[in-house]
Formats: structure tokens, C-alpha cells, sequence
């Protein structure tokens, strides 16, 4: 929350802002930018105070930046913080004259990690070309995983990022009742190019999730390809029997605003096997 003692002065508050410009969903470093606008001249940001749903922080305007976007009466603040999880949290501004600060003025949602629910306008794999495939082991150390994706949507080598360096990777299954969350860091010591169309991913500790493999290919016509495979006691894997339709999604994002790349199918045909042990799907 961002709230406001606002001096003594003649000038009244008419609206404020809050709209994230950057969200890290790798590593939970969010930035917000905070918009107020008055019908005069004010001192801006004057004694504010940013909730971001996990933790409060007061902020000195004469040590924070503040920019005129506008007229005098316009002030931008830009506000940053790190989550310590990748759950979905709200940055809220509130009145600063109401008792307990209470009169929300505008919010934002903050969301980490894999979406609540499946992304839209994802890259749709082709007929019989996806598999998937969780098996809880007798103890949490011998989880598996693997998914498929091919024979489907064009992938041009852009769409992949720079998962050396800069893109992060977030594999997600969705039932109506659970979610599988795996978030793979952009780094240069798990991921190598494989030739000039895509990448591979190796980690056999399964460091990140318990995701030990993954294989990223661009191409036309059906020769697209994604693949993930997990085991371990890393690996968390949702509830079974699973209920369908599944979803299962490969996000990536390729700059700071959260956008990216989304391989997706859904499984609505009866699985092979779906069981409080196994969920086996080829469609």
C-alpha cells in the first residue's frame, strides 16, 4: 500500500495509481510505478508507505526519485521490492486520512511464477503429439516426470529466449483442483545451446524443482519440439487422480513485463492411467 500524509496546503488529492513496470517471475523482483495526481501543486509522496501484501516499508521522499510526468500536479514514484515466494500477492495505495488508512484508491496484482490459470493464445501442440506422464514413487525420491510437445504450432528461435542468460522457464499443470509449479532460472552453467534451433537444460540433482532435463526446438511444419523431464524428491508433484481436462504449459518470459512464450495442451480424453499413483496421457 501506498499511503499518503499529505501536507496542510490548498490542494486536494484527485487520484492515484499503481501499475507494475517489471516483474522478475524467476527470481520475484517487482517494480511499480505509483502515479498521483492533485488539483495543485503538493509535496510529492509525502510520508508513504508501500504494503506489498508480504511486508510494509516507509519511504523518504527526499531519498526516493520522484519525476514529473505532467503538469506541477503530477508526481511519479517508481518503487521497487523482491518477493520472498511466487504466489500471487496485491500492492495496494490507500488514503493516508482514513482510520486505519482503510479507503483503497487503486491496486495491482502482482502474479509469480506459473498463472493461477492457463495462459491464453499458447502454442498448441498437433494431433498425437503431446505426452505426459507423473508417477509418485514409494518415497518422495523417486517422483517422475516427463511431458511432450510436437507436431504442432511454427516456433521461430526468437520465441525461446536466451535461457543462458536471460529467460526463465516455468513448466505448468493444471487440473481444476491442483497445480504442478516448476520454475527454471535463466542460467549459463544448466543451459547450452543444441546447435542453431533451441536448447537443452541439464540438472540431474534437480536442483530446481526437481526438473532435471528439458529440450527446446524451433522449426516449421510439425518439427517444433518440447520436451520436460523431472524426478526426485524436488520434484512436488499435485494431488492424484488427477481431474480433467488437464492443461499442461512450458511459459518462458522473454522481458521484464512478463511476456513470453507459452507451449500448451490440453488432455480432455480419458487418460491411460489415472490413479492415486500414476497419470499417464498420449493424445
Amino acid at each position: 500500500m501506498l499511503l499518503w500524509a499529505q501536507p496542510a496546503v490548498a490542494s486536494h488529492l484527485i487520484s492515484v495509481s499503481v501499475t507494475p513496470s517489471a516483474v522478475n517471475r524467476a527470481n520475484g523482483a517487482v517494480t511499480v510505478d505509483v502515479i498521483e495526481t492533485t488539483n495543485g501543486a503538493l509535496f510529492p509522496f509525502a510520508s508513504a508507505l508501500i504494503n506489498w501484501g508480504s511486508s510494509s516499508a516507509a519511504l523518504d521522499p527526499n531519498q526516493a526519485q520522484t519525476v514529473v510526468v505532467g503538469p506541477p500536479n503530477v508526481y511519479k514514484l517508481s518503487v521497487s521490492h523482491t518477493y520472498p515466494d511466487l504466489n500471487t500477492h496485491d500492492v495496494r495505495v490507500s488514503d493516508c486520512c482514513t482510520s486505519g488508512f482503510a479507503t483503497i484508491l487503486d491496486s495491482a496484482e502482482i502474479d509469480l511464477g506459473c498463472a493461477d490459470a492457463p495462459l491464453g493464445g499458447c502454442l498448441a501442440a498437433g494431433a498425437s503429439g503431446s505426452q505426459m506422464g507423473l508417477k509418485k514413487g514409494s518415497d518422495p525420491s523417486k517422483n517422475k516426470l516427463k511431458w511432450k510437445w510436437g507436431k504442432g504450432a511454427d516456433v521461430m528461435l526468437p520465441q525461446l529466449g536466451d535461457p543462458n542468460s536471460t529467460t526463465p522457464y516455468f513448466f505448468c499443470v493444471y487440473d481444476p483442483n491442483a497445480k504442478l509449479e516448476a520454475v527454471i532460472p535463466a542460467s549459463s552453467s544448466t543451459w547450452k545451446a543444441a546447435g542453431t534451433t533451441g536448447f537443452k537444460y541439464t540438472d540431474k540433482a534437480g536442483t530446481n524443482d526437481g526438473v532435471t532435463k528439458i529440450a527446446l526446438k524451433s522449426g516449421t511444419g510439425g518439427k517444433a519440439k518440447a520436451q520436460i523431464g523431472g524426478k526426485g524428491a524436488t520434484l512436488t508433484l499435485p494431488p492424484l487422480p488427477l481431474v480433467l481436462p488437464v492443461t499442461v504449459q512450458l511459459q518462458n518470459q522473454l522481458d521484464p513485463n512478463g511476456r513470453g512464450t507459452c507451449w500448451e495442451h490440453s488432455f480432455t480424453n480419458p487418460a491411460k492411467k489415472n490413479t492415486m499413483d500414476v497419470f499417464s496421457a498420449k493424445e
